[in-house]
């Protein structure tokens, strides 16, 4: 697996190697409720180290489904996985350009995916018997590829289609326990904690959500970073 310890040279604080202009100023401008996270990260550099790592967190719950595991993939597939998930923690853990505050929602954000990974498994592995004889889908359409190419659109628009079943936001976000297919959508609770979550997003991180994140709304069409 390549090495990512050293992808971005030095740290800023001690050289100027790396050209600024590549790494451009901050356009969130963060809640004063989140100044406790910079006093954490003051004091963990002040002992030569770094708050809210993500790899060891990250692996810990990655491997905490691994029973359940054999149900998505070989041995071989699975651990191709986990590998995967170490480069990211490599880059993120690595970057000297993140914010205290920046690592601190990302950690969360990137956490609760694994962690909803294994509660659908759980659910799979509890209620299995019912899923392969009603709930298998015959041709599933997967949209993959890059930050701001065009996948959200390209979802959106096949959503359209009566023919087509799209997860909404709510379910991305919160995934067990699954929408019926008698069921209304727009009655489901989950929709204002999805809905929730956002606004508090918006009030932490002013910038983000409206700069940079496409809108999303709990009952609207979503896909999903994985």
């Amino acid at each position: 697996m390549p090495d990512f310890s050293n992808y971005y040279g030095q740290f800023p604080q001690n050289g100027k190697d790396i050209p600024m202009e590549r790494f451009p100023n901050n356009h969130v401008k963060y809640s004063s409720v989140l100044k406790p996270v910079e006093w954490i990260d003051a004091i963990y550099r002040a002992f030569n180290s770094q708050a809210f790592r993500l790899k060891k967190t990250l692996l810990k719950e990655f491997d905490s489904a691994g029973h359940l595991d054999h149900y998505v993939g070989t041995k071989e597939e699975i651990n191709d996985i986990r590998d995967l998930i170490i480069s990211f923690c490599d880059g993120f853990d690595n970057n000297p350009f993140l914010s205290p505050v920046g690592r601190f929602l990302l950690k969360k954000i990137v956490l609760n995916w694994l962690k909803n990974r294994k509660k659908v498994l759980q659910y799979y592995h509890a209620n299995k018997t019912f899923i392969e004889a009603n709930g298998k889908l015959k041709a599933p359409v997967i949209i993959t590829g890059p930050p701001r190419s065009g996948t959200t659109l390209l979802h959106r628009l096949m959503s359209e289609d009566p023919n087509t079943r799209s997860p909404y936001t709510f379910e991305m976000e919160i995934p067990i326990p699954p929408l019926t297919s008698k069921a209304n959508p727009l009655n489901d609770r989950r929709i204002n904690s999805s809905s929730s979550a956002v606004t508090i997003m918006s009030r932490l991180a002013r910038g983000f959500m409206e700069n940079v994140q496409n809108p999303i709304c709990g009952p609207q069409p979503r896909k999903k970073s994985l």
